[in-house]
């Protein structure tokens, strides 16, 4: 039951009586994907009376679930285990610019066969019979809003391997995918038997074409007073006895949706080969020495294979699922209008579709096996790179190698140059004492040369064990600046930690707030009455658990491990913490 309140004014050519809209798709479905939409669905209670809705319960603890005027619903009202759900699916979508309210009946099967079917009752304030009243404008309208509307409303029930499918297979918009439509009418105005008619390439045409698409042909059933129109996204038929063309035009719109997807299924396997080339064009810029383009063939052929291994699981869906519904059909066309049967050739039609879904396989081998050798050849590539930056790296690290050999054959250099320097100290320091032979001391070094030069070679000896001491002290103070991380993980009352901080000089404080966490950390300056050792600390805690992490102490002098147990004690003489 479709209702619309349409404010404008047309221009209306063809009016509709008692018109029934079906929309039909081709989903990729099994048993066990059915079974968890079932249970979704909660089908196999007694009595039918829950809903699905996008809608977010705002007070769950209440036993009133209260929602809009506007919301999508689902109500059961027949199922069968894994076979099949039929539903009624109530849609309002407070975003539609044309007013209407839309009770939908929806049929799921395990085979992938799923149909949307109404009874267009109202337009504005009149209401629809069986005369020819409802415009083809008002229907073009109801059908392109259904047909957005029923995808999100599928959105909510399919199962997330399904909507990767279907998002895979339309390329991120997967709402918008179209479904066949048939159309079931009592009556037309213009009534003509000549169907030429209404194939006058102006007017009449043009306005049919608004639904059914491009017009492939028309036919009148004169012993049933039926007009056929086909089009390649529609069919319309129109006659009193519209329910014995039911079944035929249920089983032709499953057949036309499942050719629209094998089409999408196999234009999204051409852009799967646009991309896999892609890969060679990166992989051929890589070899002339772009090494840039590596990662962003990786990042294509990941996103290749992936929707390569989706592609080859949707094969194994219509290979399951399609057959079955051939088999369907053939138990049903005996009861069909034999003549528009064999016009509109769907048992024919049904092979075909069939013999197309088994050669997408051969599409998929070929793909499988570029995948492959592209994996193999981008694997090839990046192996080379990487022995490039290893050839690379060794060469540097040789070089480095060869510097600090250089280096340390200076320092050697400069050492017996320091010793040398500090013997010709030595020496002008004895020669500054007894001067050049014209002073008191002079004749020492002549009368006494063995002393002399044994005096000579003390005092050289005195002046490098200085030298190496002073060097020593020096390299000491340097080697007295440490940091150390002490881990607590205690469990402190955060207040007494704050507290604690407040008695120091704070130089920052760094706040990281989450969900689960308030993460503190407190730098700040520690330092004894005596002025003896002093360290800058680094204090974590979690305020919100109440929990002390760790300690950081970094020193400027002194001994690092008293200062450490000095810190620690004073911790620990403030806080009364107790391990985790």
């Amino acid at each position: 039951m479709v209702e619309e309140l349409i404010k404008d004014k047309l221009l209306e050519s063809i009016k509709l009586g008692g018109v029934k809209l079906i929309l039909s798709e081709f989903l990729p479905t099994d048993r066990n994907t059915l079974e968890a939409i079932a249970q979704k669905l909660m089908s196999k209670r007694t009595l039918h009376g829950e809903f699905v809705t996008m809608l977010m319960d705002e007070w769950p603890e209440s036993t009133t679930f209260t929602s809009e005027k506007r919301c999508n619903s689902v109500r059961v009202i027949d199922s069968r285990g894994s076979e099949y759900i039929a539903c009624e699916a109530s849609m309002q979508d407070p975003d539609d610019v044309v007013e209407q309210e839309e009770i939908v009946g929806m049929f799921l099967s395990h085979e992938g066969h799923v149909i949307y079917g109404c009874e267009l009752n109202r337009i504005g304030e009149d209401g629809l019979s069986d005369e020819p009243t409802a415009s083809i404008d008002h229907i073009a309208r109801v059908v392109t809003d259904l047909m957005n509307d029923s995808s999100l409303l599928m959105d909510t029930l399919l199962t997330h391997h399904q909507r990767a499918i279907l998002d895979c297979i339309f390329k991120g918009t997967p709402n918008s995918r179209y479904k066949f439509l048939g159309l079931l009418a009592s009556s037309i105005t213009p009534q003509k038997d000549d169907m030429s008619f209404y194939m006058d390439g102006e007017e009449y045409q043009n306005e049919l074409e608004q639904v059914l698409d491009n017009m492939q042909l028309v036919h009148f059933i004169s012993t049933k007073k039926a007009r056929v129109f086909m089009g390649d996204g529609g069919m319309l038929i129109v006659s009193p006895n519209w329910k014995d063309y039911e079944t035929l035009i249920t089983f032709y719109s499953l057949l036309r949706s499942a050719e629209i997807f094998v089409d999408g299924l196999f234009n999204r396997m051409s852009l799967l080969e646009d991309e896999l080339t892609q890969v060679v064009d990166l992989i051929e810029k890589t070899t002339e020495g772009d090494y840039s383009a590596i990662t962003k063939a990786q990042n294509i052929l990941t996103e290749a294979t992936a929707n390569y291994t989706i592609l080859t699981s949707t094969e194994g869906y219509l290979h399951r699922g399609f057959p079955l519904i051939a088999e369907r059909w053939k138990q049903a066309a005996a009861s069909v209008d034999q003549k528009l049967r064999k016009m509109l050739e769907i048992d024919r039609r049904f092979t075909s579709i069939i013999e197309r879904i088994s050669d997408i396989d051969l599409v998929l081998k070929s793909i499988e096996n570029e995948v492959e050798g592209l994996q193999t050849l981008l694997s090839t590539q990046i192996e080379q790179q990487m022995r490039r930056v290893y050839g690379a790296l060794r060469d540097n690290t040789r070089s480095t190698s060869e510097v600090i050999k250089a280096n340390e054959r200076t320092g050697d250099v400069l050492n017996v140059i320091q010793l040398v320097l500090s013997g010709t100290i030595a020496f002008d320091i004895i020669l500054a004492i007894t001067g050049e032979y014209i002073t008191p001391y002079a004749s020492l070094a002549s009368d006494y040369p063995l002393l002399f030069f044994v005096s000579s070679v003390i005092l050289w000896v005195a002046i490098v064990v200085g030298l190496k001491k002073a060097m020593d002290w020096m390299g000491g103070r340097v080697e007295k600046d440490h940091v150390i991380q002490h881990e607590l993980n205690q469990k402190c009352n955060p207040e007494d930690i704050e507290q604690y901080l407040s008695t120091k000089v704070i130089t920052s404080i760094d706040e990281v707030v989450q969900e689960d966490r308030e993460s503190v950390r407190t730098h700040y300056i520690f330092s004894e009455p005596d002025g003896i050792d002093t360290a800058m600390i680094t204090l974590s805690y979690d305020r919100l658990n109440g929990v002390l992490q760790d300690v950081v102490i970094e020193s400027h002098g002194g001994n690092i491990d008293t200062l450490k147990q000095k810190v620690i004690q004073e911790l620990q003489s403030h806080l009364a913490c107790a391990d985790k």
